[in-house]
């Protein structure tokens, strides 16, 4: 395995990571526990909180110059928000958390911060390089105790603080600090073991300070130890950038944090170096961050808005205090939102794309999961953007945050109106989504077929990334109701088997071969090899039909070099049809995997399903080679019936799997209809159907239909409405693949309106 690795890598890698493992060798060596105090010294213990503020090289720090007016709006406009911040920091003052499908209190006045809270296990405090923090016991997560030494909730108590004046919560958070402080010294003990965590843990100080400022409490001495123990955090970032080990959202944390400390704190020693190399690394990573389309290359949606939120802060830091930021980031941004914005769902969440950890880089609060919307609030402010402004839906407190009280003023001023495109397609990134309208009751759908990760190879040399098996995966939401979904990811660590379904072909909703998933995954976490290459082949865009044909050679690995291609429909707004086609030679078992939301009621007929949701009513139509049906939910495997929508949050929800072990080639159908409880469905002998609902009927053919340019049929869609008829026809004629849009007249003879044809290879 570590020749196929090495063959891999470049030499300057190479270089870099033998300089790394001779750098840590020699701190091991000459560490001292004391040796860092001498620079301590260096840093100036401000007189009082005043003298601080009034450097001659400060920066502004976001909302702080208008704290006063601040405070004001948020008790005035965000009453709500206010009744819910201050009951969280008293959850916190009791010593209750809920962390990462963990909900655990401590007992004791401190907080025990080396220990793992879900399992009670403490870590030892042993230099850092001599602490294993990667468990296989099947039980032990290291997420667990990370997540707490984030500090993250420092921020929550401190803004409880600063918008009550309460004196308990700024005493909480000072003792939570100086107890930190004194139970972890400089890299001695897990909370030293990731440069990201420590990333974070900074930010967290950072913000929860300036939220303490006006405290009585919070003195120039305060001010200064502070102020040391995030030199001591900027000085561990710098020598331990994730550069090649983790160079994705970890490496953009760490230097995110790294430019702020350099930034805000001019006085520390390396401080200039600090932010200038935070800054140059960010603006130079962005590219190998996200495609040109604006998706990460992580192909992960939490980790896409975690790297997002690590470049709006540095960014609206410069510009606040006047300092340039290249178009080039500033155009990026753009292309980033532009994303957010098609994939926001109607119901505001976002879709439950790769790995995930329920992690926040912009935090003040609970987050709200998988809505994403606080971050279109910033975007719409950053570039007067009133598309973005419209999808957000409402105020966020985000925005004052990070603009203070005239960024606040000017985003109510702010325009807002609904976007004009419905449909969208990422090609560079892989990803096509479409909705029938902006209005929360709308249908929208979204389909993968992009490649798995960055860095990840196509012979059997493993890699780590955060994408998952699921290519030509699609969602479905009918009437803003979330129906079929992602199976989402379970965890890191602490239980293999969960770890690992969630993350193959099998959880999603696309199709799996002889039980082979599109990638091999390894033996351990997050490892993939023989990763398949997506590859859109064709696509149509125009008033009522929406249509993707997309393929990947993730299957052509084995015996009869099988393929599957997928044919995508959105119709009319309203509906969907998906065919898929399945070559290659030889006998194969076929299974195709359909995952629906928790809560929803699946009734099977034969081949027909009928899902009800949240007084809403979904009829699926399934039709092709694969005859075997199975219905599972809750079972006693991840794979028998489960989602996991945040981290190790699984919870029982229907999966259908339809299959077949028969020669190829195969062929199977989708048809997806949202209904109210008044439509009714009448079946046709060639397995189709009609649909009868109060504004139209639909009618389903898969029986060869005359007046078409096929030498094959597929399909017949055809809607009826009053006295009008039209429809769409998929078929084949010879090697070209056609699709035409038709009416039919009352003698039932059929007129082509539009014929697209094209090579489906």
């Amino acid at each position: 395995m570590l020749l196929q690795k090495l063959k891999h890598k470049s030499r300057d890698e190479l270089i870099f990571r033998a300089r790394t493992l001779l750098a840590k060798r020699m701190e091991k060596l000459f560490f001292r526990p004391n040796g860092h105090l001498r620079k301590l010294k260096q840093i100036p213990i401000p007189e009082d909180v005043q003298t601080f503020l009034n450097r001659s090289n400060r920066k502004q720090f976001f909302f702080f110059p208008e704290r006063d007016r601040c405070r004001d709006i948020y008790r005035q406009e965000l009453q709500e928000d206010l009744k819910v911040a201050v009951q969280r920091a008293d959850q916190f003052l009791e010593h209750r958390f809920d962390m990462l499908g963990a909900q655990f209190t401590f007992d004791e006045k401190r907080i025990p911060w080396h220990v793992n809270p879900a399992t009670g296990k403490a870590y030892e405090r042993a230099f850092y390089q001599d602490i294993t923090i990667f468990v296989d016991d099947g039980v032990t997560d290291i997420k667990h105790v990370w997540e707490i030494n984030r500090h993250q909730f420092f921020i929550d108590v401190a803004k409880a603080y600063f918008l009550t004046g309460e004196e308990k919560y700024a005493r909480q958070v000072l003792d939570w600090f100086e107890d930190w402080v004194a139970e972890n010294p400089y890299k001695i003990g897990v909370n030293w073991t990731s440069a990201l965590e420590v990333a974070v843990r900074a930010y967290s100080w950072i913000w929860s300070l300036y939220f303490l400022l006006d405290s009585p409490l919070v003195t120039g001495e305060v001010v200064g130890k502070f102020l040391q123990n995030l030199y001591l955090h900027g000085r561990y970032i710098r020598e331990n950038l994730s550069f090649y080990f983790s160079p994705y959202n970890h490496l953009i944390g760490e230097v995110s944090a790294l430019f702020t400390i350099g930034y805000l704190f001019p006085e520390l020693p390396g401080a200039d170096e600090w932010q200038r190399t935070g800054w140059d690394i960010l603006t130079r990573e962005m590219e190998k961050q996200f495609h040109a389309d604006g998706v990460t290359v992580e192909q992960a949606t939490f980790y896409h808005h975690f790297t997002l939120g690590f470049y709006l802060m540095p960014v609206i830091l410069r510009l606040q205090n006047g300092d340039p930021v290249p178009d080039a980031i500033m155009n990026h941004l753009k292309r980033i939102l532009e994303f957010n914005l098609h994939f926001t769902k109607p119901d505001g969440t976002f879709p439950w794309v790769g790995d995930i950890d329920n992690a926040r880089s912009i935090y003040f609060r609970e987050p709200e999961q998988w809505d994403f919307r606080n971050i279109l609030a910033i975007g719409a402010l950053l570039f007067r953007w009133p598309e973005l402004k419209f999808v957000a839906g409402r105020p966020w407190e985000e925005v004052l945050w990070l603009f203070g009280a005239r960024g606040w003023q000017a985003y109510q001023q702010l325009e807002e109106k609904a976007p004009s495109r419905k449909r969208a397609v990422f090609p560079k990134s892989g990803y096509a989504v479409a909705r029938s309208d902006w209005k929360p009751a709308a249908h929208y759908c979204w389909m993968d077929f992009g490649e798995i990760a960055d860095g990840l190879f196509t012979d059997d040399t493993p890699s780590a990334a955060h994408g998952q098996a699921d290519i030509l995966h699609f969602e479905i939401t009918a009437w803003g109701k979330n129906f079929i979904v992602d199976s989402g990811f379970h965890n890191y660590r602490g239980n293999f088997e969960w770890h690992r379904h969630f993350r193959l072909t099998r959880a999603h909703n696309t199709i799996e071969i002889d039980g082979q998933s599109q990638a091999k995954h390894g033996n351990r976490m997050m490892l993939w090899s023989l990763c398949p290459q997506g590859r859109l082949i064709h696509r149509i865009d125009r008033p009522g039909l929406f249509y993707l044909r997309a393929t990947h050679n993730g299957f052509e690995r084995l015996e009869g070099h099988p393929r599957h291609i997928r044919n995508f429909f959105f119709l009319s707004d309203a509906y969907w049809v998906i065919w898929d086609e399945i070559e290659g030679e030889g006998r194969h078992r076929v299974d195709s995997f359909l995952h629906f939301n928790y809560d929803c009621q699946l009734t099977l007929n034969g081949q027909t399903i009928h899902c009800h949701f949240q007084d809403e009513h979904v009829f699926i139509l399934s039709h092709g080679d694969l005859q075997e049906v199975d219905l599972q939910e809750g079972g006693t495997r991840p794979e028998e019936g489960w989602i996991s929508p945040l981290y190790r949050h699984a919870q029982p929800a229907p999966r259908l799997r339809f299959s077949a072990t028969d020669e190829l080639p195969l062929h199977h159908c989708f048809c997806i209809f949202p209904i109210t409880d008044v439509d009714k469905w009448m079946e046709h002998s060639d397995g189709g159907g009609k649909l009868d609902s109060l504004a139209k009927s639909v009618e389903v053919h898969f029986a060869v239909q005359e007046g078409f340019p096929f030498t094959e049929n597929f399909i017949v869609i055809e809607e009826s409405q009053k006295d009008r008829k039209w429809g769409w026809a998929f078929g084949r004629e010879n090697e070209m693949y056609k699709i035409v849009t038709f009416e039919r007249n009352e003698a039932s003879e059929i007129t082509i309106i539009q014929e697209d044809a094209f090579e489906g290879k």
